[in-house]
C-alpha cells in the first residue's frame, strides 16, 4: 500500500551543535514550531494530512558523520553554528514516524502515535500548571527541567514575549499522572506578571531521551510547545 499523495510527512528537526547540548534558543526551536504551522503538533487545522516524528530528544552531539557551519545575522551579532547532521541512531526516528504514518496515513484506529499535549494552563499564586490531553492520558516526568518562563511588569495582557530575551527558567515542582506544576515564584515574588511559557526551546533541549514529558504509555515525547498567558 503507498501512501497517498497529498500526505504529507515531517521528521520533526534534529540539532546537533557539536560540543554544545543547551546553550542558544536561535533558529531551531523557531523552525519545529513553524514546522506544525505554530500548534506544536500535526495533524492540525491547518495541517490535516501530516504526520511527523518529534525527535528533539534523540540528539548525537557527538556524531562524526556529517557537519557543516550555519550563520545567523542579527542586528548587531553574527553567530556562527556547527551543526551535525548525521545522528547515528535511526531507527528510533522511523520507528516514531512508522507509527503516525499507520495513524494518519493509512487510518489505524486506536494507535497511540503521539506525545503529550498541552491542553489547559493555569495560573495559581506563585505556581503554573500545565495540563496534558485533558487529563485522559499518563505522563511521565523524567526531568524537572526543560520549561521557561517569560514575566514583566507590563500589566498589558497582549505583552509580546521577545523570542530571545526576558524568558527565565521555571523547574517542575510537583507533577500528578497527567499535569505538572511549575514553581514562577521568580516572576512573582519580584511583582511580576507571567505572559508566557514555553518548553524544550532549544537547539539541543536534552540529552538522549531524557527531555521532561513523555507518554507513560508510550515512551513518546511531548513536543516542543509555547504559549501566551
Amino acid at each position: 500500500m503507498e501512501i497517498a499523495p497529498q500526505m504529507i510527512r515531517i521528521c520533526q528537526t534534529i540539532s546537533e551543535l557539536a560540543g554544545n547540548s543547551n546553550d542558544s534558543n536561535r533558529g531551531f526551536p523557531d523552525l519545529r514550531w513553524a514546522q506544525t504551522a505554530n500548534y506544536g503538533y500535526v495533524p492540525n487545522a491547518q495541517l490535516p494530512n501530516v504526520f511527523m516524528s518529534v525527535a528533539m530528544d534523540l540528539p548525537d552531539f557527538h556524531s562524526p558523520y556529517g557537519s557543516f557551519s550555519i550563520q545567523c545575522k542579527e542586528i548587531f551579532y553574527t553567530y556562527v553554528f556547527r551543526v551535525r547532521v548525521h545522528p547515528r541512531d535511526k531507527e528510533d526516528v522511523a520507528s516514531r514516524l512508522v507509527l503516525a504514518a499507520r495513524a494518519v496515513a493509512y487510518g489505524e484506529n486506536g494507535l497511540d502515535f503521539q506525545g503529550p499535549n498541552p491542553t489547559k494552563f493555569s495560573v495559581h499564586g506563585s505556581s503554573l500548571a500545565i495540563e496534558f490531553n485533558q487529563g485522559n492520558s499518563p505522563i511521565e516526568v523524567r526531568s524537572k527541567s526543560g520549561f521557561e518562563i517569560c514575566c514583566t511588569h507590563s500589566t498589558d495582557h497582549n505583552y509580546q514575549c521577545p523570542s530571545t530575551s526576558g524568558w527565565s527558567v521555571a523547574n517542575i515542582a510537583s507533577h500528578s499522572s497527567s499535569s505538572i506544576t511549575l514553581d514562577i515564584t521568580s516572576c512573582t515574588a519580584h511583582g511580576g506578571h507571567i505572559r508566557g511559557v514555553r518548553y524544550a526551546w532549544h537547539e539541543g533541549p536534552c540529552q538522549f531521551k531524557h527531555c521532561a514529558i513523555y507518554g507513560r504509555d508510550n515512551d513518546l515525547p511531548a513536543p516542543p510547545f509555547k504559549h501566551h498567558l
